[in-house]
């Protein structure tokens, strides 16, 4: 873990905004103390983890205890479940992408920073794009690869060898906020594009946090609100064309000229609006706490009913049964390029 400035300003002033002990990425790390702490700058209102992991421990978390056991996953590659839901996520991810990406790029050539599994990818290789992932994680990649036929840099982005390549469709879901230099990986993340091409990125949105703030822990190095992404975008030679800002910030961007990539500066979030989100959030997790009890109390009896195999499946289906789940950018208004 190290100390460091804001990455937006430069800036040392700073408020702590929370803390989560016993933080669960740290003590799969064996880092200690397992406390991750999150600042509020008192210059420009940017949101950073303050100590924060190291670039050698971020490539240690993300290649090899990120999607392990010791984190609630399976050890040989994403399970039954997981694929089951994250295929909901892609079709959904899919289907906004079609609607708003204009007819000059697509198919076209498409990059995936974070790409797991690999099935965002798949549905666009099905729909004629020529596909490229990036993704840390062994397993995950392989299993992208073998299952789907994906081509994967395995590698974190910044290590990622990609110079010369050229992309009309560049994707980062739920990864900017992971970065220890979100402008850095924007801008890198321009280099690749195509003069027409889009970036498509998603991250939470600290305004209207859907998750408690013990799970926005150590890996989160930067969070945003709707003004501060914005101005991340054009600093990095951006220009937002489309941005949803419910719970989760989700953006259609295009490459400028930075010159003319200016963004106003907007009055930073306050530090009471900042508390406000978080007591939600601590509300909406008794919520969810409450309804995971009765789930817990149901899969039980179905497994002394029908033992575990069946019930697994059981719960699968009737999960698929359930209410339909929103696209986190639904709502929003239409980006078009």
């Amino acid at each position: 873990m190290e100390y460091v400035n804001c990455v937006s300003c430069g800036s040392g002033r700073a408020r702590t905004l929370w803390r989560v002990p016993n933080d669960r990425y740290l003590k799969a790390l064996n880092v200690s103390p397992s406390t991750s702490v999150k600042v509020l700058c008192g210059q420009c209102g940017h949101i950073y983890a303050n100590p924060q992991l190291s670039s050698q421990e971020l490539r240690r978390l993300y290649s090899g205890v990120y999607r392990s056991p010791a984190l609630g996953y399976a050890d040989d590659g994403p399970s039954q479940e997981y694929l089951y839901w994250k295929t909901l996520k892609a079709e959904r991810d899919y289907q906004w992408l079609r609607d708003r990406l204009p007819s000059r790029v697509r198919p076209g050539s498409a990059l995936e920073v974070g790409c797991a599994e690999g099935l965002l990818l798949s549905m666009l290789a099905g729909d004629g794009w020529s596909v490229l992932g990036v993704e840390p994680t062994a397993t995950y990649a392989t299993h992208a690869r073998q299952e789907y036929g994906v081509e994967v840099i395995e590698a974190v982005f910044e290590d990622a060898q990609l110079e010369g390549r050229r992309f009309d469709l560049a994707i980062a879901m739920d990864v900017l906020e992971h970065t220890n230099d979100p402008f850095a990986f924007l801008a890198k993340l321009r280099t690749l594009l195509a003069p027409n091409g889009a970036a498509y990125i998603t991250t939470p949105n600290v305004l209207r946090l859907a998750e408690p703030v013990e799970e926005l822990s150590s890996p989160h190095l930067s969070l945003f609100t709707p003004d501060t992404l914005r101005q991340t975008f054009a600093r990095s030679g951006f220009a937002v064309v489309g941005l949803s800002d419910r719970v989760e910030l989700v953006a259609l961007a295009k490459p400028v000229d930075p010159a003319r990539a200016s963004e106003p500066l907007a009055e930073p979030a306050s530090r009471a609006a900042l508390r406000r989100a978080i007591f939600r959030a601590r509300l909406r997790q008794v919520e969810r706490r409450s309804l995971a009890a009765g789930r817990q109390v149901i899969k039980r009896s179905l497994q002394t009913l029908v033992g575990r195999q069946r019930s697994a499946r059981l719960l699968v289906w009737l999960g698929h049964s359930g209410g339909k789940s929103d696209h986190p950018g639904a709502g929003g208004r239409k980006a078009r390029l």
